[in-house]
């Protein structure tokens, strides 16, 4: 597996910002890190074993006080069976359509990216376009074109526009990204990358990657 610092290296140099967050573990240590990062924050589970985080009860979201990062932080080594005492606390980006960014190895095709609407809602609809990389950004385009729910990212019921142009190009920084890591990683996912308001971007919100060996 990949640590969160690593992840946090591996998307810097695609060009796609990660929502801020430390590690910390204990409870005082994650009341202060919430503190200096400013509510609301989530706290998950910091395991890599713990693969499905919600499922376990390993993610307490919309954090709003000190109290409540205790709570939250007790709730989650009450419920993961203490696989970790160690929480990543982490700034809550608001109002983001959650999308899914993923590599995986493909036995016949090699690398294959797989782009859709994300979050945990990503195995029930099964909303999902594929592609080999490299793309252009008129084959990123079309993989966002390709989803059933593709009217999200426009206005809809009073919601915004979402950031379709720099969706469009972490797209292809990711595909191309892909040829690099590709040796390293067997597969690396983004999920959720939150696709923001036209002209506010796209942020990583939880990555996880399986790694082939050392990556530094």
């Amino acid at each position: 597996m990949v640590d969160i610092v690593a992840g946090e290296s591996l998307l810097e140099d695609m060009g796609i910002p990660a929502a801020p967050g430390r590690v910390a573990r204990s409870a005082d240590e994650a009341v202060a890190v919430a503190s200096s990062l400013g509510f609301p924050v989530a706290l998950k589970i910091y395991a890599p074993q713990v693969t499905h985080k919600s499922d376990s009860g390993g993610v307490v979201l919309d954090i709003r006080n000190a109290q409540e990062v205790t709570e939250a932080y007790q709730r989650i080594q009450g419920s993961v069976n203490r696989e970790s005492d160690s929480v990543l606390v982490q700034r809550m980006i608001p109002d983001g359509l959650e999308t899914i960014l993923a590599y995986r190895e493909d036995p016949l095709y090699g690398p294959l990216l797989m782009f859709g609407l994300g979050g945990i809602h990503v195995e029930v609809f099964k909303d999902l376009s594929f592609r080999l990389p490299p793309l252009t950004e008129d084959e990123a385009r079309s993989m966002v074109e390709e989803l059933r729910g593709k009217k999200l990212f426009d206005s809809w019921r009073g919601r915004p526009k979402r950031d379709l142009s720099a969706l469009t190009q972490s797209l292809v920084r990711f595909s191309i990204a892909v040829g690099e890591i590709h040796p390293y990683l067997s597969s690396l996912e983004i999920n959720p990358l939150m696709v923001l308001e036209e002209g506010r971007g796209v942020v990583a919100v939880d990555f996880v990657g399986v790694s082939k060996g050392n990556i530094g």
